[in-house]
């Protein structure tokens, strides 16, 4: 439930007239109690018939390919690897300020970063990339060249290296 799904269908729901007639909600992943009470969730809202539940998926690069936007709408998290995809397939990201979204997508630039368990403002940011598919290209391409510049494995190393240098140097 931390993932914020809920607050995902919940923000498509108040927009599901405004986006267009053919839009879909890929969902991977599978938690088999907590599934079954969104899948009913979306019923219940009204959008089910544009979310696709596909469970467990090993060739997640192939979904990432065939998507427009990227969204994380977690109230807690981590370093999220999963944003860090998205944006290296160039994705614009929609993420919650939460863990170590803020720090991998640039507010405005890389995508837009938006307050946990709020369905309305999920919902204007949707709308806002949606009517902008300059901005959405704008966005993807920026992200997939900070990922390259900034959580490459050698930009990565040389991170660590000016560490490990500044470390033993003080």
């Amino acid at each position: 439930p931390y993932k914020g799904h809920a607050t995902l269908l919940e923000a498509l729901a108040k927009i599901k007239h405004i986006l267009p007639a053919n839009w879909q909600l890929l969902c991977v992943g599978e938690k088999y109690d907590y599934l079954k009470d969104l899948k009913v969730y979306s019923e219940d809202l009204g959008i089910n018939k544009n979310v696709y539940w596909l469970g467990m998926q090993t060739e997640v690069e192939k979904l990432l390919a065939i998507s427009n936007i990227a969204i994380s709408c977690s109230y807690e998290e981590g370093f999220s690897n999963a944003v860090l995809e998205a944006m290296a397939a160039g994705l614009p990201m929609i993420v919650t300020e939460v863990g170590g979204n803020p720090e991998a997508v640039t507010a405005g630039q890389t995508g837009l970063v938006i307050p946990a368990k709020d369905p309305q403002a999920l919902a204007d940011a949707i709308i806002d990339l949606v009517n902008n598919p300059a901005k959405m290209s704008t966005m993807g391409a920026a992200g997939k060249q900070g990922v390259q510049q900034n959580f490459s494995l050698g930009a990565c190393v040389d991170s660590y290296d000016k560490l490990y240098q500044t470390l033993v140097n003080t």
